[in-house]
């Protein structure tokens, strides 16, 4: 969501070289603080940063993105070894929030854009997504049930998703 918020913004600056993008479960400064980071998923993720270390960190991120414990299971040696080389700090973690709280999306879209997003994601209403859409008058594809990282969740829906873009 976070990197969907700088790709808008360099699509809008550097439009001679992106051809589309894909902006997935994002919202931007135009939607209601609780709706952009759920309260319920915003408390808990910030009380893993708070007061988890090491393996249980990078668990307890997985448990706010991912609604599937089958991946959290499959994925979270590689998320520790991730954080390992780049570790997740308290303060990249505020100034991601600080960013992400503050960041207004253009008015219209740059380049040709396709929205993603989850009803099931946990962390920011999906309802978001649809909002910029809307205002975009951009499509936007729905996925039932994977949660704010649609990317792990649902994979070959995403590609799918993509591809048919591409295909146009």
């Amino acid at each position: 969501s976070l990197g969907a918020m700088v790709a808008a913004h360099w699509a809008e600056r550097r439009r001679d070289s992106i051809e589309k993008m894909f902006l997935v479960n994002t919202s931007d400064s135009r939607s209601p603080f609780y709706d952009r980071f759920q309260i319920r998923q915003l408390g808990l993720l910030l009380s893993r940063l708070l007061f988890l270390r090491g393996p249980y960190l990078e668990q307890g991120i997985l448990q706010v993105v991912s609604n599937d414990p089958k991946v959290r299971e499959k994925y979270l040696f590689r998320y520790v070894q991730a954080f390992q080389k780049s570790p997740f700090t308290r303060e990249k973690a505020l100034r991601q929030l600080r960013m992400a709280s503050s960041v207004r999306f253009p008015t219209k879209a740059p380049v040709s854009t396709l929205f993603l997003n989850s009803k099931g994601d946990r962390l920011v209403n999906f309802q978001c997504s649809v909002k910029i859409a809307q205002d975009w008058g951009a499509p936007l594809e729905t996925h039932p049930t994977a949660g704010h990282d649609l990317a792990l969740d649902a994979p070959e829906w995403l590609l799918k998703k993509i591809q048919e873009a591409f295909a146009l």
